[in-house]
Order: structure tokens, then C-alpha cells, then sequence
């Protein structure tokens, strides 16, 4: 079965390979042949298949079918709307044509530490840029609960401990300088479609075509600096906005503190086993830590809250514990 429109690959083992593991193995007849291994990827979804006779044609058909979040289902704040994949083209590409507000998009991901710490600054930076008429408006693309969606770059996070999974395009019109890409995990999109260039695909802005670049440190004081240079008439916003930005690691502060006190107040109400091995307690300890940790930024991560709100709600949490 070849389904068009998808891209093969074989990956040839050599010897000494280290073996993969195949279910059934130890039920596997002596001789028999082993099956084959399929791994299929669209986006950030990932799915393994071990075809062994017939082909499971509507499994692979099903993976393959465009993954929309049901946008009814979550809260957002105004200032700052979601967009799925199913809404992308209404929401982003048609909502950002000459006449109407360019569209400042934030690609993220529930599980990353970082979109997390900065979920409520990027609110309340959507307020602020709402309040004082700027020339676009933030909206933000969960790209874990959605598929890339059709004319939008895709962006895949670095696996590293507080790095930035992030992209930013600041594209120019003719009324706008042109300024460097810097990754930030946001696409600033007006009349944007999709074109082929030398390195894959990349975002044409009115004509100027803006590629996806390397992985960068994530700075919110160069966010808000970028934006007073791509829309003048918001200098004056810039100190309300150089404050939010300098209250990012009272955030980081608060709720690590919640994190290593919730953790030890976990372990008052389930006192550990202090019979087992040193690696094993230590190992006990770091998945507690895991699943507290966890647990707290999900919930998080449901808030509509703004940044200052946030710290005030976090602080009273860590009274509480």
C-alpha cells in the first residue's frame, strides 16, 4: 500500500546494531520471521506499527488524518484567543489580511517549561498590546493538541532543560522595517501563505519571505524591545511592559518554591520506605519530584490569568503549603 502525498524511508541495520524489541517475541515460533517495524510521524505525533501479515491500511490512514483541537472545550483569555488547526486559516491567514490587525502567533507546547513560565506574560502582553491599539494581536497555537496546520512553518523544540521550543518570524510591510528573526516561538504573519524556498518551507510576508531559523535563548526583554521597534506609536507602552517582563523570575521563584514544598509535604502524608537501597530512594525521590512538578504545571497551564494575578495566586499557594 502507497499512500501519495507521504515520504518514505528505510533505515538499513548493519551488524552490531543493538536489537530492537518485538512484541510477541518469546511466544514467536523458532524460524519464524520477524515483523516488520514501521514508525509513523506527522508533526509532533509519533505512532510504531509491527506489521507481521495483513497491513493495517485504516490504522495507518487514521494516524494520518489532521489532529484540531476543539477550541470549545478550552478557556482563554480575550486579549489572547487560541487558534487550531481547523481555525488556522480563518483565524490567522484570513484574519490578517490589509485592513485588519497582523497576527502575532505563539506556537506552544502544554509539557514545556518554558511556554509555561511565560503563559501569563504573554497575556498580559496581549492586554497591553489590545489596550494600546497596536498594528497586530496575539494569538497562541497549541501544536501538541493540534497538526501543523496547512501554510504554517513547522517548528520543533530543542530537547534541552529550559530552552526555548520556539520560532519567530517578524516579517515587514511597506510600512514596516525589517528586523531579524530571533526565536521566540511566534510568527507575525499579514497575508501570509506558504512558498517553497532553498531550505524548505518558509512564510512570504507581502511579498518578503521570512525562513525558520536555529533554536535561540528565549528573552523577553528583546520580545517587547522588537515590538516597540516594529510599531513606534507603542514606546510609551514599553515601561509597562519592560515591568511585566522584569517579573518573569518572581514567577520562576514562586513556583519552584511551590514544586520543593509540595514535594516534602507529600512525603510527611506518605512517609517513604527507608529499607530500600540509596540509588532506589534517590530514584523514589526524583519521580515524586517528576509527578509533582507535573501535576502543578498542568494545572497552570488551564489558567487565563495575567502575570501579575498569576504571582499573586502562586504566593498564596505557597503560603498555604
Amino acid at each position: 500500500m502507497i499512500v501519495v502525498g507521504y515520504r518514505y524511508y528505510q533505515n538499513v541495520r548493519k551488524e552490531g546494531d543493538p536489537p530492537l524489541p518485538h512484541p510477541g517475541d518469546d511466544d514467536a515460533e523458532e524460524g519464524a520471521q520477524s515483523p516488520l517495524r514501521v514508525v509513523m510521524y506527522k508533526g509532533q505525533r509519533k505512532s510504531v506499527l509491527h506489521i507481521g501479515g495483513e497491513i493495517p491500511k485504516q490504522e495507518v490512514l487514521d494516524f494520518f488524518k489532521p489532529v484540531s483541537q476543539d477550541l470549545t472545550r478550552v478557556k482563554a483569555p480575550k486579549a489572547v484567543p487560541l487558534v487550531s488547526n481547523a481555525s488556522f486559516q480563518k483565524d490567522v491567514l484570513a484574519d490578517s489580511q490589509p485592513g485588519k490587525p497582523m497576527v502575532l502567533l505563539q506556537m506552544y507546547e502544554d509539557t514545556c517549561f518554558l511556554c509555561f513560565l511565560m503563559r501569563p506574560f504573554i497575556n498580559s502582553l496581549g492586554e497591553l498590546l489590545l489596550e494600546n491599539k497596536a498594528p497586530f494581536r496575539l494569538k497562541r497555537l497549541n501544536i501538541e493538541k493540534n497538526d501543523f496546520p496547512d501554510g504554517c512553518p513547522v517548528a520543533r523544540g530543542v530537547a534541552a532543560e529550559l530552552s526555548a521550543r520556539w520560532h519567530l518570524a517578524l516579517g515587514a510591510s511597506e510600512a514596516l522595517p525589517h528586523l531579524p528573526c530571533f526565536a521566540v516561538g511566534m510568527l507575525l504573519v499579514r497575508s501570509g501563505r506558504m512558498v517553497e524556498g532553498q531550505c524548505g518551507s518558509c512564510l512570504e510576508l507581502n511579498a518578503l519571505v521570512v525562513m525558520p531559523i536555529s533554536h535561540q535563548e528565549f528573552k523577553p526583554k528583546d520580545l517587547c524591545e522588537k515590538i516597540t521597534k516594529v510599531a513606534m506609536h507603542l514606546r510609551d507602552a514599553f515601561q509597562k511592559m519592560d515591568e511585566l517582563q522584569a517579573m518573569v523570575p518572581r514567577r520562576f521563584q514562586l513556583f519552584t518554591q511551590l514544586v520543593m514544598w509540595s514535594v516534602e509535604l507529600q512525603k510527611l502524608e506518605s512517609p517513604p520506605q527507608l529499607n530500600g537501597h540509596v540509588t532506589n530512594r534517590s530514584r523514589q525521590h526524583d519521580s515524586e519530584f517528576n509527578s509533582v512538578l507535573s501535576r502543578l504545571m498542568a494545572k497552570d497551564m488551564r489558567r487565563v490569568d495575567g502575570l501579575v494575578d498569576s504571582i499573586e495566586f502562586l504566593q498564596h499557594q505557597v503560603d498555604e503549603v
